[in-house]
């Protein structure tokens, strides 16, 4: 069976088009007709190409600059529109709340890697030394005293942090029946951490979260490995190695994603690096492979890798193509290996904000080494995070 698309979707895909080959400068160049004839994007394109994805005359009373994850290795510095960000966000808030009518009003508990996002009417979890997410069991233990008198019943984190947080509670025979909403994001959702979450919120919904940040929120399932796409400004496609659109259900691919909204830094047709394939013959796929997170040890502190996607993330926001690539390897307890492919506006001082940060966290042993080329495995990626916490 084959997808079958809206006359909307073609009708935004025209609109869309118009816009990139009078707006963007990279399209303006090529003047595109046929959306099929649009070239697939990735990371590594934008970047190389930075400003020709960037519209021209940007109005800067109501635009914000922000960062990606840095999870796939390298960062890339984001240009939002303030406006465009706030539907998004209301569209996703909608859906939260056709999922559990009392989202709005219900306490939640946020566990999140860092103290980027904070908010007086929710708790979370985190360091207070290092205000970064450990997950080792001294801290939480020390967090669940802390929330003795905090009745939540939502939570929202990353599936590694909810993963070891069930895993301790259902150790220690503590349960959550009053929970009624879990919300994963930033990861693959393996089904085993599904079981060891079901082990200690047996009355609670778990959504899975899908997006990049390039985009916002892609797609979310509830209770399935079905997700649905959410907003009908954001158009999924899955391609096969030689860049074909893959219309037929079962099928895996590439997941290939674009933003039809007017946005000030373009994301058309731009590989996510997930793998996935179609549900139904509309708006349901499920992910075959996705990011994950690698724990680390630092000191007293259990940490994930996204303490160094962060860390990264930020070097690319402050330090604009100084490295192309990273990986961090932990083989022994005491020390950390850091990898780093410089890029071609490399400074030494960011290996100094590299040894403060995780010093921040924890004393270690930190060995950096400065190299032409990562290690590659077999698909062609290069090996991100190598940790003694592997299975």
């Amino acid at each position: 069976m084959k997808r079958v698309f809206s006359m909307a979707v073609d009708d935004k895909k025209i609109q869309i088009i118009n816009y990139l080959n009078h707006e963007i400068p990279y399209y303006k160049a090529h003047k595109f007709v046929e959306w099929e004839d649009i070239e697939i994007i990735d990371k590594k394109k934008i970047q190389n190409n930075y400003k020709e994805f960037t519209r021209e005359n940007l109005n800067m009373s109501n635009i914000f600059v922000t960062h990606t994850s840095g999870s796939s290795g390298n960062s890339l510095r984001l240009i939002k529109d303030v406006s465009i960000e706030r539907r998004k966000n209301i569209k996703l808030w909608r859906y939260r709340n056709v999922i559990n009518k009392e989202i709005f009003s219900s306490n939640l508990l946020y566990f999140y890697r860092n103290f980027e996002n904070v908010s007086r009417d929710n708790v979370f979890i985190y360091d207070s030394e290092s205000e970064e997410l450990d997950l080792s069991k001294q801290n939480l233990k020390r967090q669940l005293t802390l929330l003795k008198d905090f009745q939540f019943e939502s939570i929202m984190g990353p599936p590694t942090a909810l993963n070891e947080f069930s895993i301790y509670c259902f150790e220690e025979n503590i349960y959550f029946e009053n929970v009624k909403y879990i919300e994963l994001f930033g990861e693959y959702l393996y089904e085993s951490i599904i079981q060891n979450i079901r082990n200690v919120f047996n009355n609670a919904k778990i959504v899975n979260h899908y997006g990049v940040r390039e985009v916002g929120t892609i797609a979310i399932g509830v209770d399935s490995d079905n997700l649905f796409i959410i907003d009908d400004n954001i158009l999924v496609e899955i391609v096969d190695d030689y860049g074909r659109v893959i219309n037929e259900c079962g099928k895996a691919g590439r997941i290939i994603v674009s933003s039809l909204y007017k946005e000030p830094m373009s994301f058309i047709r731009y590989d996510t690096g997930d793998t996935g394939m179609w549900r139904d013959l509309y708006n349901s796929f499920s992910l075959i492979h996705g990011r994950t997170s690698v724990k680390f040890r630092i000191g007293s502190r259990l940490i994930t890798s996204a303490f160094f996607d962060t860390l990264f993330a930020r070097i690319e926001r402050d330090y604009p193509n100084s490295i192309d690539e990273f990986s961090v390897v932990q083989k022994k307890i005491d020390n950390i290996n850091i990898n780093i492919k410089t890029g071609r506006k490399y400074v030494d001082s960011v290996l100094e904000y590299i040894v403060n940060s995780i010093n921040e966290v924890g004393i270690i042993q930190i060995k950096i080494k400065l190299v032409k080329e990562l290690a590659y495995n077999k698909s062609g990626k290069y090996i991100r995070y190598i940790s003694i916490f592997e299975s």
